[in-house]
């Protein structure tokens, strides 16, 4: 994984401040980060296929908008499961914060149900972020809403790469937060500038890891629109 690259492919490109200052402000508008996400999907999209200029512009906009949504969405769907757990916790809680003060043995039990669910719930959460990674590299290669909600392909990626998604995906998160911490101590609006440039580095890795996974795949490459 080239971390020094990830970063300095950016400044590389001659519109880099105005291409990343867009992004910035789309962050700061707070809906404006879907169409953000979906910028992290094209540069993902580019590094994965070696394309000269990763860092795209805003000419299509509209498409960013898209792939946001359909990785929102996606995740979404595969969060399901946590947001029925999550209901299911609390609805057990509830009851037995009642009754505990007793010690009965339906609150203990319920208190320990309750700790069981809180588990799967952290264990099917670290799960869905794992699959976050490739889900971008596989938004970019164009596949409709009802192929990604299937996790099959972003399974058989992440255990082909496990490694490079991981290092990518987190690593480019605490990046982008520290770029923002950053930015707080320069102005408020460096924040969003420093996310901003952290969602690029962040592209860039899982582009990194993406296309090592489609090496190893014997995978064809993402066709370019």
């Amino acid at each position: 994984m080239d971390f020094a690259r990830s970063f300095s492919f950016i400044t590389e490109d001659k519109d880099w401040f105005k291409k990343v200052g867009i992004a910035a402000l789309l962050v700061l508008t707070g809906i404006g980060s879907i169409g953000a996400m979906g910028w992290v999907v094209e540069i993902t999209k580019r590094v994965a296929n070696g394309d000269p200029e990763p860092l795209p512009g805003w000419e299509n906009i509209g498409d960013y908008f898209i792939n946001g949504l359909k990785l929102m969405g996606v995740t979404l769907v595969w969060s399901l499961p946590i947001i029925l757990l999550t209901i299911c916790s609390t609805i057990l809680l509830i009851p037995a914060s009642e009754g505990f003060a007793s010690y009965d043995d339906a609150s203990v039990f319920m208190v320990i149900m309750t700790m069981c669910l809180s588990v799967l719930v952290i264990l099917y959460s670290l799960v869905v972020g794992l699959l976050a990674a490739p889900l971008f590299g596989l938004i970019g290669e164009g596949l409709s809403f009802s192929e990604l909600i299937k996790p099959n392909k972003a399974f058989a990626l992440l255990k082909t790469n496990i490694g490079g998604y991981l290092l990518a995906f987190f690593a480019g998160s605490i990046i982008s937060t520290i770029l923002s911490s950053i930015g707080v101590i320069a102005c408020f609006i460096g924040a969003f500038f420093g996310t901003a440039f952290g969602y690029g580095v962040m592209g860039h890795l899982i582009g990194q890891a993406h296309a090592q996974a489609r090496e190893k795949l014997a995978m064809e490459p993402i066709p370019e629109e």
